[in-house]
């Protein structure tokens, strides 16, 4: 029987601390949720390739696209999005409890639901950090993500007007931490 083994997560990672720092600028948050909750896409993921873009000049293929989906399916499906929709079930409260009273509970759910983000980037970092460096690409911020959202959304059509503008937001984002990076 092999044995695999699997380099440990390391929670307090570069594309941690990025993706904190992005994700708390202007726009980003509400940008992120519109993906999120208008194409069900991985922000995690997004996350990974605007870091992957802007750190190292990496761009992801098609390929790299599915490989990462597939690290983190199993776990966004079966305890991040759980975790999401219990926290978001909660938000209004329950018939016999209402929100004030649950909002404790509430509050760590999120906390959870935070963490099992951070693990999903630990296991994205470790990745990354594993992957040979091929030849650095470049793409305008626009269509970084833009790809992004065309491979996971199956709908091949043309995004909504707030799909467009949330990926504008986010192109902006990536556009000023880019000239801030050189």
């Amino acid at each position: 029987m092999r044995t695999i083994t699997t380099k440990p997560l390391d929670l307090d990672n570069p594309l941690w601390h990025f993706a904190r720092s992005f994700y708390a600028r202007d726009g980003v948050a509400p940008a992120c949720l519109t993906l999120q909750n208008g194409l069900g896409l991985d922000i995690d993921i997004l996350l990974l390739i605007v870091f992957a873009q802007v750190i190292y000049g990496v761009v992801f293929d098609g390929d790299d696209l599915d490989t990462v989906d597939s690290l983190v399916r199993n776990w966004r499906d079966e305890v991040i999005r759980p975790l999401r929709r219990v926290r978001m079930r909660m938000k209004d409260g329950f018939a016999l409890i209402p929100a004030p009273i649950s909002e404790t509970l509430r509050t760590r759910v999120r906390a959870a639901e935070l963490e099992s983000e951070r693990i999903a980037l630990a296991m994205l970092w470790n990745w990354l950090s594993a992957r040979p460096r091929r030849g650095a690409g470049s793409l305008a911020a626009t269509a970084v993500v833009r790809q992004f959202a065309q491979h996971f959304d199956v709908r091949q059509s043309a995004f909504p007007a707030d799909v467009e503008e949330a990926i504008l937001t986010l192109s902006k984002a990536i556009r000023t931490i880019t000239r801030r990076a050189k």
